[in-house]
């Protein structure tokens, strides 16, 4: 489905945020493990000697841009959808979820980035300069409140793993935080307690596949 294929890219295993470079990329310059220097792009990274054309760097960047405009894809063609309302409502929220979190990882890593909310419609849209972080910021926040609203509070078993309410506000209230909005990201950050989660006995349960999807 265009769900599943927008998904599938934060698990791409050389560019996605969630897959193997991406966590190389995330964690490799913090202090939770040191990288190798068997994989150039991925030590400079590590010893933050990398420069425009790192090759981790440059997948990371196509990859959130790839699911953008599947995405944009979905928002712009889900009214061709049979749908009742209600779904009609909760897909577009998911969607719009998907587009945040993308430019939500973009905004982390690179600042400044194209600002890209409709597909192509000629070879020169292909080419936008890009816009100022706080642009980028004001998307992400716009697309994560339409998550939070719109959202359901949990699935089915069949469809467990798929963007909640909870997702949608706990993105928004990070995004205040990165924004340092803080008097708001409290306020979305308790509503966030209030939906029924709790802490896992282990911190170390939260990164087992075992435990996928816990409390």
């Amino acid at each position: 489905s265009a769900f599943g294929a927008t998904y599938s890219l934060l698990r791409d295993v050389d560019g996605g945020f969630y897959g193997v470079r991406g966590i190389e990329l995330g964690n490799g310059r913090g202090d939770d493990f040191f990288l190798r220097n068997d994989v150039a792009d991925l030590y400079r990274l590590s010893t933050f000697t990398n420069n425009a054309d790192n090759g981790t760097a440059n997948s990371l960047w196509n990859t959130s841009f790839r699911a953008i405009f599947r995405a944009n894809q979905i928002l712009e063609n889900i009214d061709k959808v049979p749908l009742d309302a209600a779904k009609l409502q909760q897909y577009i929220a998911e969607a719009k979820f998907l587009r945040g979190l993308n430019y939500f990882i973009l905004a982390i890593n690179f600042g400044d980035v194209p600002l890209v909310l409709q597909t192509a419609q000629a070879r020169e849209d292909y080419f936008q300069p890009k816009s100022p972080e706080a642009e980028i910021w004001k998307q992400v926040i716009a697309d994560f409140t339409a998550a939070g609203a719109g959202l359901p509070n949990s699935y089915p078993a069949a469809s467990v793993g798929r963007a909640t309410k909870g997702a949608g506000l706990a993105y928004l209230g990070k995004a205040y935080l990165y924004t340092k909005d803080y008097v708001k990201a409290e306020e979305v950050l308790k509503q966030v307690t209030a939906l029924g989660y709790q802490l896992m006995p282990e911190y170390g349960d939260n990164f087992i596949a075992t435990k996928e999807n816990n409390a």
